[in-house]
């Protein structure tokens, strides 16, 4: 279920966290899921000063599943390389996702989003 125009290696692996990014938007969007990339950190914005994105720790992608699935079922979404680990923090959301019912996952190819999709 792969987004016409987009490649992935055999077995969907990639080697660096972000470029993994936009073939999991790819791969949800073209399966009608809504998605968006969240950018962590601070930015120097045009006037000069900093603008604070999403804290540290915050998930790669926020995915809810189509429409047609009720209720919608929101998906936070690290995405990390094959050899890629957490961070303390993001391990830290992880948990906090789990003590409250909210799905988290880590995708590690596009294999596993596929995976996703399809549950």
């Amino acid at each position: 279920m792969r987004a016409v125009g987009v490649r992935a290696p055999e077995g969907g692996a990639v080697s660096t966290d972000a470029g993994l990014v936009p073939l999991v938007l790819s791969t949800l969007r073209a399966a009608g899921w809504w998605a968006e990339r969240l950018q962590s950190g601070v930015v120097r914005g045009a006037s000069g000063r900093h603008v604070r994105l999403a804290r540290a720790g915050s998930p790669d992608v926020v995915a809810i599943r189509p429409w047609d699935v009720k209720p919608a079922t929101p998906v936070l979404i690290e995405c990390k390389a094959e050899k890629g680990k957490q961070r303390p923090e993001q391990r830290r959301l992880e948990a906090w996702c789990c003590e409250r019912g909210i799905r988290y996952v880590v995708v590690r190819s596009t294999d596993d989003v596929e995976r996703l999709v399809r549950r």
